[in-house]
């Protein structure tokens, strides 16, 4: 049954099935195309015809002839054409290029995409009627070009791309990419032609832009001061250089393109040139090379900064090698140079400071951390004023002002301030920092310690002033020497007289008490040239090991009796102090007399310090206190508490008759007197005193290796006369007259000589006669030396007594080694006298 097909028929197609196969009129024909569902499933495409015809035989004279085609790979074929036209179609309109199809000559335009709309601002339609209308949408300055490409290959039928520039009816020019592409039939003709114009507006903008960005680093690049180089990656040769590059090597750059670094520079230069390329490009990283010596054609050798760096591939792998070298030798000689000048500032000995116009530190080295204490962290950013005293900060702003117009201040000696608050003398040198624009923009201060230079100027000038001081004191010895002999037989002829006269008078007479006044004034008068004498040290002295804590002791009693009862007298005597040799009298008298000054200067108590102990000087202090000697001493050390003294007054306090008390109350010659018999002694005195801090006397006293402390004899009161005869020279005739009397008076029978000359004389006539010369030291015609060695001659065994009143220390003992027996001091007592006489004739 026919209708069974029905059932193979998709559903949708049977309609069609029913009108154009089953239902068809006899003697007519049909085809149409069917859908079969296939017993596998699948969708079978068939095309069906049938006929009906009139056949005898048939029952109802009708037959039905047909037959089915199988379309299914042609549908299929159909199908995909279709939906490729679509997506072609759908490309073509939908895409920002302008698809375009004409006839081989372009004449015809057969189609052309929506972007043509788009790109030209025009529609389809208008080019469509008229194809040369294209034409007149070029640019006026393309068209013949444009033309001439299109001419030479319309007859070629080869593939073509035009660039040019279309006006837009807007007024807008756009750049045009036009390919075009020969379509041939089957039988190799040329019938069609495609193409796409593409608008390529932006991307000429981008590479005239990029033109111009080229054309910039390559002006940039060739006016870089530094040499840049490329080379190739795979033979290391010069593929560009710049302007730089070849000022520094000295080549043409057509002579270094295409070498290498051997066809340049040395072998081992160029051997380290290429060994740093291949780890560049080895490891793919920059490499940055501080310091490279490099040999060039004009300017010998320079050092470089050169950094490397591989240029890649679209793959990664290296296809360039980029260099950029600095030419830093004048920056390194210029580093060197400042090296070096900041080795030299770091090491010197002066303190190097630079600041700014208004005085902030901003550099310090080490020789300012030396000399003021401070790190320079510590001082860096702050004013330079912390360096300087209160009372100095306008000196240092004067300076500043001074260098703000461009002075400078040099070797200026003042004082500076350390870390410790302690003042040390400088000398300082400040000069403008000037900068390459001839700005003052700061200072440098070279600061050298001149401490040592001051302390020896004024250790230099202290000297100096001891020396005048000494020279001083050995003119005023000189002079008290010098007068004493003649003063002395003054006040001989006044106590000598005194005496007789008191001696013939009785106490209750009216004028003994007169005649013993003036015998006292005298006294005083002796001790007075005493005293001058012990100053200038020619006084006989009694020397005698001795502990001076005892005398300090005994001594301490009188001035407890002598002295207020306010004033406290401290004694600190060390245990076991050296002894020295002294003249027990002389030491008692330093005591005295700066224990009674002590006094003076508390008028409202007090407390007097005497202290001793042993102690060593050595050279170095020696060096700056010339009179001192570097060994050992029993250091005496008094004390006050009381008023002190200014500068001044220290300074003359040793100086005779110097006196800062009242007239009358002194005769200025108690520290002379100390001072002389403190030198007499091989010693050394100094005094420190400040106003309203007491007075301390350092007193130094050689010391002495003794076990035994030698006491002195008590003096002889008894004086007994004689009846010898005695030589008196004397060239004072009052004294000479004087001397006589005494001596006659206790039973001496007397020659007299005013002279060296007479007494000689005498004595070779009356020699077997006289038992004793007392001889005066200075006289005219002969004086007493000459005349004692004349006698000397004539009797060894002559006994001479000196008398006089000048005489040096130690010179009556060298006068007895010459044969003198014994000396008396003028002017002296008549018991003392005497009492010499008779020891010397009761000798053997």
């Amino acid at each position: 049954s026919l209708r069974c097909w029905r059932d193979l028929v998709v559903e949708e197609d049977w309609p069609i099935f029913d009108s154009r196969v089953i239902g068809i009129s006899p003697g007519t024909s049909a085809s149409s195309e069917l859908r079969l569902r296939h017993r596998d499933g699948n969708i079978v495409y068939l095309s069906s015809f049938a006929e009906c015809v009139l056949e005898s035989g048939s029952s109802d004279g009708l037959r039905l002839y047909g037959g089915l085609v199988d379309i299914t790979e042609r549908k299929r074929l159909d199908q995909n054409l279709a939906e490729s036209e679509k997506r072609y179609r759908l490309i073509t309109e939908t895409i920002r290029d302008c698809f375009w199809m004409a006839t081989p000559d372009i004449d015809k335009m057969l189609y052309v995409s929506p972007a043509y709309e788009t790109i030209w601002g025009r529609s389809c339609e208008s080019l469509y009627e008229s194809p040369r209308s294209l034409f007149e949408t070029i640019h006026p300055d393309d068209r013949d070009r444009v033309l001439d490409i299109l001419t030479k290959h319309r007859h070629q039928g080869t593939p073509f791309t035009i660039t040019y520039r279309i006006i837009r009816p807007d007024g807008f020019t756009r750049w045009i990419e036009d390919r075009s592409f020969p379509v041939l039939d089957e039988n190799g003709k040329w019938n069609l032609n495609i193409g796409v114009a593409t608008d390529i507006t932006e991307r000429k903008h981008m590479e005239d832009a990029l033109q111009k960005s080229e054309k910039f680093l390559e002006q940039v690049v060739e006016n870089i001061p530094d040499m840049i180089f490329v080379k190739d990656a795979e033979n290391l040769r010069f593929v560009r250089f710049n302007k730089a590059g070849e000022d520094l090597l000295g080549y043409d750059r057509e002579d270094l393109l295409g070498k290498n670094d051997y066809d340049f520079f040395p072998a081992a230069q160029a051997e380290f040139f290429v060994a740093k390329d291949k780890a560049v490009l080895v490891e793919g990283k920059l490499l940055d090379i501080p310091e490279e010596e490099i040999s060039t054609k004009n300017h010998g050798k320079r050092i470089l900064h050169t950094k490397k760096i591989p240029i890649p591939n679209a793959d990664g792998t290296a296809q360039f090698l980029l260099g950029i070298s600095q030419d830093i030798t004048d920056h390194k000689q210029s580093e060197e140079k400042n090296l070096r000048l900041a080795a030299i500032v770091e090491s010197s000995d002066d303190a190097i400071i630079g600041t700014t116009v208004d005085g902030t530190i901003t550099s310090w080295n080490k020789g300012a951390e030396r000399l003021y204490g401070y790190k320079e962290h510590e001082v860096v950013g702050k004013s330079i004023t912390i360096l300087t005293p209160h009372d100095r900060e306008d000196e240092i702003l004067g300076f500043l002002e001074e260098i703000k117009s461009g002075k400078s201040v040099k070797n200026f000696e003042t004082v500076r301030r350390n870390q410790d608050g302690d003042t040390i003398h400088v000398s300082l040198t400040i000069s403008p920092i000037i900068d390459k624009e001839g700005d003052i923009v700061g200072a440098s201060t070279i600061v050298r310690d001149i401490s040592d230079r001051v302390k020896e100027a004024q250790e230099k000038q202290a000297l100096q002033e001891q020396l005048l001081q000494s020279q001083k004191m050995e003119a005023v010895g000189t002079l008290a020497g010098g007068i004493a002999h003649d003063f002395n037989n003054l006040l001989q002829i006044v106590l000598g007289y005194s005496e007789v006269i008191l001696l013939r008078k009785k106490e209750g007479e009216s004028d003994y008490v007169d005649i013993q006044k003036i015998y006292q004034a005298g006294r005083r008068g002796a001790d007075l040239i005493n005293s001058l004498l012990t100053f200038s040290r020619k006084v006989e002295t009694q020397y005698v090991p001795m502990d001076l804590n005892q005398e300090i002791a005994t001594v301490r009693d009188l001035l407890f009796n002598t002295i207020a009862k306010t004033i406290t007298i401290d004694l600190h005597l060390s245990e076991n102090l050296a002894s020295i040799q002294a003249d027990r009298s002389q030491i008692g008298q330093v005591l005295m007399n700066l224990g009674v000054n002590a006094r003076d200067a508390m008028p409202d108590g007090g407390t007097l310090r005497i202290e001793t102990t042993n102690i060593q000087l050595d050279e170095e202090y020696c060096i700056t206190h010339p009179e001192a000697k570097p060994e050992s001493y029993v250091l005496l050390t008094v004390s006050d508490t009381g008023l002190g003294m200014d500068k001044e007054t220290l300074s003359h306090i040793f100086e005779p008759f110097f006196t800062t008390k009242e007239q009358g109350k002194g005769t200025g010659l108690g520290l002379a007197t100390v001072y002389g018999i403190v030198k007499n002694h091989g010693g050394y005195i100094n005094c420190n005193s400040e106003i309203g801090h007491g007075t301390t006397f350092n007193i130094y006293l050689p010391t002495i290796q003794t076990d035994q402390i030698l006491e002195t004899s008590p003096i002889e009161t008894t004086i007994p006369g004689g009846t010898e005869t005695i030589l008196l020279v004397e060239d004072d005739g009052v004294i000479r007259e004087l001397c006589a009397e005494l001596l006659t008076g206790v039973g001496y029978k007397v020659f007299s000589a005013g002279n060296g000359k007479e007494a000689l004389e005498i004595y070779q006539m009356e020699k077997h006669k006289i038992s004793l010369i007392l001889l005066d030291l200075i006289m005219p015609v002969m004086d007493g030396w000459q005349c004692l060695a004349k006698i000397l001659r004539i009797d060894p065994k002559a006994k001479v007594i000196i008398a006089s009143g000048y005489i040096a220390s130690g010179l009556a003992k060298g006068m007895q080694a010459k044969g003198a027996r014994g000396f008396v001091q003028k002017p002296f007592e008549t018991n003392q006298l005497l009492t010499t006489i008779r020891e010397v004739l009761d000798k053997d």
